[in-house]
């Protein structure tokens, strides 16, 4: 039953969108980006997780070509299901067997895919966000936090802490800025190590998606003809921003830069 259902020319468009949505767009958008690997740090959920394949898809350009296989494919069989419930009316066949209806169940359970798809890359109704506006206490490519790490910090002692690794390596090392938690918040984001320079790390934008605060981070990696320096670098960048009382999430999105 299965190979009758993928012999259809519907199902077949379906199976070839999804190939190139989920496999050959990813890998496309890694091999033209070769510094950038695949699992982000930190570690995301899986909603986060496929929010991140599905825009790393999109943005290869196959993932598009993808889900318009994916549209095409599901609306054949839409219409293949209505002619055969059509069909069976007119030869007064009122009650369907179990192919059908698992036929139609699949035809819903991958319209329920592209709905979600479209959702997640943002092809759908775009949300509406205000910009929040922040400060940068410190950006740079060497710091004494080692490991790849974002944080936002609520408290003195948490932010005490951090700093205290961050810088210390100083010759002396600098006192953390003094603020105020009662009405700010700091982000703090951390690259990790690297054996050259030529990589960096930055907070782009702060956005208020109204139940939600996205942090936008752009990660920066060299381009194999590039010169980088011969030294080891942790890029950061630590800002400040007015309190946020609501849930933080961020999203990392990677470029790699060429050299002539």
């Amino acid at each position: 039953m299965v190979h009758k259902w993928f012999t259809k020319k519907g199902w077949q468009l379906i199976l070839i969108g999804l190939v190139l949505f989920f496999v050959v767009g990813p890998i496309a958008f890694v091999y033209f980006q070769p510094r950038v690997g695949l699992v982000p740090n930190p570690p995301l959920s899986v909603i986060e997780e496929f929010k991140r394949i599905a825009r790393m898809s999109v943005d290869s350009g196959i993932g598009v070509i993808g889900i318009v296989f994916l549209a095409v494919g599901l609306t054949y069989e839409i219409a293949t299901v209505i002619l055969e419930y059509k069909k069976k009316r007119r030869h007064a066949q009122l009650h369907a067997g179990s192919s059908n209806a698992i036929h139609l169940l699949s035809v819903i359970l991958v319209g329920i895919l592209l709905f979600s798809i479209l959702y997640f890359v943002q092809l759908g109704p775009s949300e509406s966000y205000t910009q929040i506006e922040f400060q940068t206490i410190s950006k740079g490519t060497f710091s004494g936090h080692k490991k790849a790490a974002y944080y936002v910090i609520e408290n003195e002692d948490e932010w005490a802490d951090i700093w205290n690794q961050h810088v210390r390596f100083g010759l002396p090392p600098p006192p953390p800025l003094e603020v105020n938690f009662s009405d700010t918040t700091i982000i703090a984001v951390f690259m990790g190590e690297f054996n050259t320079g030529g990589y960096g790390i930055e907070i782009k934008n702060i956005l208020d998606m109204n139940e939600s605060v996205l942090v936008k981070v752009e990660k920066t990696y060299p381009g194999r003809r590039c010169i980088v320096t011969m030294a080891f670098t942790e890029p950061f960048h630590i800002v400040r921003v007015e309190r946020i009382e609501k849930e933080i999430e961020f999203y990392t999105y990677e470029k790699t830069y060429e050299c002539s």
